[in-house]
């Protein structure tokens, strides 16, 4: 009868410790916090290098992104996903993208109609852009919002008909 109690007793133990660190792992960070706060503010995605000048630009949105994919998890980029900004919706999308594209297939399809825009400036070049239509571009390339010089062709092409736009090839001066 001891040796039952025991057990018992030890399976209880183990139960409630497990419950409670699942229970920690739903926690999220104040960094994570924090940083969608932060992402409130940010007016527009930026590419590494900004105007005629080509000046460095902030890139708080990517600057952000790194620290939510360092602080959150999974359920939490699916809540970002249900928020009103849609500058917040599309960081859930970014986070899943960087996570598994594959994965959540269903939920890039569901977001592939949100008519939330947000502001993005490439190089000089300032847009406005829905939320649908980056959940494709992301599709195609999990790296798109990254914007990457050293990209590859081909994953520049892949980005480019995704979005349905005409590619544009720089003209190369001729050797001397």
């Amino acid at each position: 009868m001891r040796v039952v109690t025991g057990r018992i007793l030890v399976f209880s133990i183990a139960i409630l410790a497990l419950h409670h660190a699942h229970a920690e792992d739903r926690v999220v960070p104040d960094e994570f916090n924090s940083a969608i706060l932060h992402l409130r503010s940010v007016e527009r995605i930026e590419t590494p290098y900004i105007g005629f000048a080509a000046n460095p630009a902030p890139r708080r949105f990517y600057k952000l992104l790194k620290v939510c994919l360092t602080y959150g998890g999974t359920e939490d980029f699916k809540d970002l996903l249900k928020d009103a900004n849609p500058m917040v919706r599309l960081m859930g999308l970014a986070c899943l993208a960087k996570v598994d594209v594959a994965r959540h297939a269903h939920v890039f399809e569901s977001s592939m109609t949100d008519r939330g825009t947000v502001g993005m400036l490439q190089g000089c070049v300032a847009s406005q852009v829905t939320v649908g239509e980056l959940a494709r571009r992301l599709v195609a390339d999990p790296d798109y919002l990254e914007f990457r010089e050293w990209q590859t062709p081909e994953k520049r092409r892949l980005t480019t008909e995704s979005s349905g736009a005409q590619t544009s090839h720089a003209r190369r001066r001729p050797r001397s």
